[in-house]
């Protein structure tokens, strides 16, 4: 036997996940994080972290996709709540507590679509879950440098800070 049909339905429309767990400051511009994970930076160390961040930065003249991604480690909040990054004055490399990467990516740049970013100065706020697990709140304020593709220091400086909530397993 043969069937046919024919259904009209709406035409599909994204909606925009939001985990509703913190917000970032990009540019001067406030955003909504997209998702906030951690897993544990060391598998023997159940106070290390490394969080995972992705936001939609795109603004109202662009196009196309315009997002960051980054992750922030640590190799134990139980040595918090204050963690700082400096330039070291000799070097000028950063001298750091933790360690971060920032990702964005940005197809309307006509120059480089993809640019990648390590704090030069700043500080990381954690007000760690208890050892039973709970709540966790992470604060930072971060000034970076765009790192090139030789992994040297383009001294421009870029803003970024945010905060954020997530739920740490026991």
């Amino acid at each position: 036997m043969l069937g046919l049909g024919c259904k009209k339905s709406e035409d599909y429309v994204a909606v925009p996940y939001a985990c509703n767990c913190g917000t970032a400051k990009w540019q001067g511009r406030t955003v909504q994080l997209l998702d906030v994970n951690y897993i544990l930076a060391d598998s023997t160390v159940s106070t290390s972290r490394r969080y995972y961040l992705t936001a939609n930065v795109k603004d109202a003249t662009e196009m196309g996709v315009h997002t960051l991604s980054a992750w922030i480690e640590v190799p134990d909040v139980s040595l918090g709540p204050n963690f700082e990054v400096d330039l070291e004055p000799d070097s000028g490399e950063p001298q750091t507590e933790f360690s971060a990467w920032i990702d964005e990516l940005n197809v309307n740049d006509p120059i480089d679509s993809l640019r990648s970013y390590i704090p030069v100065n700043g500080v990381l706020q954690i007000g760690a879950a208890p050892a039973t697990g709970g709540t966790e709140r992470v604060n930072f304020i971060f000034t970076m440098n765009e790192v090139d593709e030789d992994g040297d220091l383009i001294d421009i400086p870029v803003q970024m800070s945010g905060s954020f909530t997530i739920r740490i397993d026991d």
